[in-house]
């Protein structure tokens, strides 16, 4: 069960943290653990999209996950996270072929792309940020952690003319395609147009 698959680490303090119980079911979190070489899944929430065959294809995480050391957790500022084996690989693929600096090159040479694309990152921290409970934002505060998980975007930028990682921005688009990640529709355009795009994302994101 779900239990059996999470766990949360003993701090220093001797304080246990845990980030708000899962919306994953059973079944889900089997598959994942399969795709996923055994990981256990401390701060997965829920399933943000799914391949058309219903395999989780997205994950949305909590932005704090359990750490051994005080105060009992650290950041972890991915919100969405690109799950499915398959669709990763042809991601990576993208990546491999130049796109990274491709998609760069393609938002510093339109003004009115990159203030999309920065607007984007800045609802990525924004929402990221929604989710913490009151007491995880003072402890966040506290930490001095608030600025990382409330101003970063997507894959860790704040620049709409910068690009990192383009699973990151593909995991965004396929959960939240209302978001205005253009990288990330780029992302989606390649893969349908290269015939790479099987299984295809939808369900969930809505995604065509």
């Amino acid at each position: 069960g779900v239990a059996a698959l999470r766990s949360t680490a003993q701090p220093a303090t001797g304080q246990l943290w845990a980030p708000p119980v899962t919306e994953i079911s059973d079944k889900d979190m089997e598959v994942l653990m399969v795709h996923l070489g055994g990981k256990r899944l401390l701060n997965a929430l829920r399933v943000a999209a799914r391949s058309s065959d219903g395999t989780p294809a997205v994950l949305e995480c909590y932005p704090l996950v359990p750490s051994k050391e005080a105060p009992g957790c650290k950041p972890f500022p991915t919100l969405f996270w690109l799950c499915h084996p398959g669709i990763n690989a042809q991601v990576s693929e993208l990546e491999f072929m130049g796109k990274i600096e491709a998609f760069k090159n393609r938002l510093q040479a339109d003004a009115g792309e990159m203030g999309e694309m920065e607007a984007a990152h800045n609802r990525y921290a924004v929402d990221r940020y929604a989710l913490l409970t009151a007491e995880d934002v003072t402890a966040v505060e506290k930490e001095g952690w608030a600025e990382r998980l409330s101003t970063v975007g997507v894959g860790g930028m704040k620049s709409g003319g910068y690009v990192k990682c383009l699973h990151t921005h593909y995991a965004h688009f396929l959960a939240r395609p209302d978001k205005g990640n253009l990288v990330g529709r780029w992302v989606h355009e390649e893969l349908v147009r290269g015939g790479r795009h099987d299984p295809k994302p939808a369900a969930i994101s809505g995604v065509k």
